[in-house]
């Protein structure tokens, strides 16, 4: 009876490196795809370098999984996420998310970022804006640095300002709701299956579509008679046409149950 699974983990792409190469996530995707039943797996924390073809075809071939993935990236300049201790470059983070756009051309793409890790210029902050601004991803959170004792970071020289880090991430949400708010006016017209979770009113519903992840994205707030809206329960799939849309709500009209 569940509707939904979430995988999420410190690193879920890293799942069955203990298991000598036994597993992975393509294949534990692929087995829970072969369940029975009507529900959605969404993948969280799926670190960019170990997204593989592999496992991106496996997403694009199943039933079950949402063409969504939560990208952790923390930042995009290089010398940043060399501080940092992440593995990749800029160039390399570009190339995953045309290369993800390729295999799943209507993937909603979530990331977070850290604003003013110790050291960040505002050079640097400057260039993850313009990235910001050309890769136009789905949904952005962003962390203002916190020293947290005992860390190496915590160690760093050139420790930024908190002033400065609060200004920092209020710009690139400000930058980002536009973005937000282009991405949800180009499903105006659409149909989309819509997971029922909350009566709001009567002939009123809250729910998500496969773009959106529980409580850290946006909703879709559903219309219909209140005749219809008694039949239904929480955990129904619905399609939606798409009328309205804000930088985080969008909202439609209940066409018919899936």
């Amino acid at each position: 009876g569940v509707k939904e699974i979430n995988l999420v983990a410190q690193d879920t792409t890293a799942y069955g490196e203990d298991q000598d190469g036994k597993f992975n996530l393509a294949s534990l995707l692929a087995r829970l795809d072969k369940l029975e039943g009507e529900f959605w797996i969404r993948l969280f924390y799926t670190y960019p370098s170990l997204i593989t073809e592999a496992l991106l075809q496996t997403i694009k071939d199943s039933k079950h999984v949402c063409h969504y993935l939560d990208l952790p990236l923390q930042h995009a300049n290089t010398e940043v996420l060399k501080r940092m201790g992440r593995r990749n470059t800029q160039a390399e983070i570009r190339e995953l998310i045309g290369r993800v756009r390729r295999f799943l051309p209507e993937v909603a793409i979530r990331s977070t970022f850290i604003l003013g890790y110790p050291g960040e210029t505002e050079e640097e902050f400057k260039e993850l804006l313009v990235f910001l601004d050309e890769m136009r991803l789905d949904w952005v959170g962003v962390f203002p640095y916190y020293r947290e004792e005992g860390t190496a970071a915590a160690r760093l020289p050139l420790q930024v300002h908190h002033a400065t880090k609060k200004r920092r991430a209020r710009m690139i949400l400000e930058q980002q709701q536009a973005h937000s708010l282009a991405k949800n006016r180009a499903l105006i017209g659409r149909e989309l299956p819509v997971l029922l979770e909350e009566r709001e009113a009567p002939g009123r519903w809250n729910g998500r579509s496969y773009r959106e992840a529980p409580e850290i994205d946006g909703v879709v707030k559903v219309e219909m008679t209140a005749e219809k809206s008694s039949e239904l329960k929480v955990g129904t799939f619905v399609r939606v046409k798409i009328q309205e849309a804000g930088p985080y709500e969008l909202y439609g009209k209940i066409k018919k149950e899936r």
